[in-house]
């Protein structure tokens, strides 16, 4: 045998061999990517068992990089401001299903507008004068059989004025059974200097009725 083909029939060996070695190191990759997942997914559990959702937060923003919008629903129900946290929506992608009318999306009647006044109507509504004169108000048309209201503002809503919007978005959570339908829809606002306000409403019916929120021009 000719040394040339010795070193070509080594060559090919050695080929096999990194394929084989190559194959082994992804196999060995996923089973570890496996393992961290199953460590961070009980990580998660033991801290919301023992309701510290400040490793809640921690371990979605650091090993997760998303968050089911029930999970939201739960932090935003025990106070947690996401504007006002490392969190703060960024970097973590908020899950949601158009089949189960859960959704994220901005405010374009908001987003970009400087507010130079916020009145709140009881529960009921709130209605923002932008600078350019237009007032928008944001409120559920009463129907028949349901109930929509204001739950909870958190955040200052008077530190928004005076600075444009860089964020008005909308996250939403719905959920359908037997007794009716509920929603729960979430504003967030704030502005370039780090002000933010989240706005919860909540709206409970017969099934039905709407229960959404909406924007018109008054």
């Amino acid at each position: 045998m000719s040394k040339l083909m010795e070193i070509q029939q080594q060559m090919q060996a050695l080929e096999v061999k990194w394929v084989i070695l190559n194959d082994q190191q992804l196999a060995i990759e996923k089973q570890a990517a496996d393992l961290k997942r199953e460590f961070y997914t009980l990580l998660v559990a033991e801290a919301i068992k023992a309701e510290n959702w400040h490793d809640v937060l921690y371990h979605y923003r650091t090993y997760f990089k998303r968050m089911s919008i029930s999970m939201f629903t739960t932090l935003a129900d025990v106070g947690y401001n996401f504007g006002q946290t490392p969190l703060q929506f960024d970097g973590i992608e908020i899950e949601y299903s158009d089949e189960q009318h859960d959704a994220r999306y901005a405010v374009p009647d908001l987003l970009g507008f400087t507010i130079t006044n916020i009145q709140r109507v009881g529960d009921e509504e709130i209605i923002f004068t932008r600078h350019d004169g237009q007032r928008v108000s944001m409120y559920h048309g009463q129907d028949c059989c349901e109930v929509v209201e204001i739950e909870s503002v958190v955040g200052d809503l008077d530190a928004l004025i005076g600075k444009p919007l860089v964020i008005a978005e909308v996250v939403t959570n719905y959920s359908e059974d037997v007794h009716g339908d509920e929603l729960w829809t979430f504003y967030r606002l704030g502005t370039d200097i780090g002000n933010i306000a989240t706005i919860r409403w909540h709206g409970s019916s017969n099934g039905y009725c709407s229960v959404s929120v909406h924007f018109k021009f008054v």
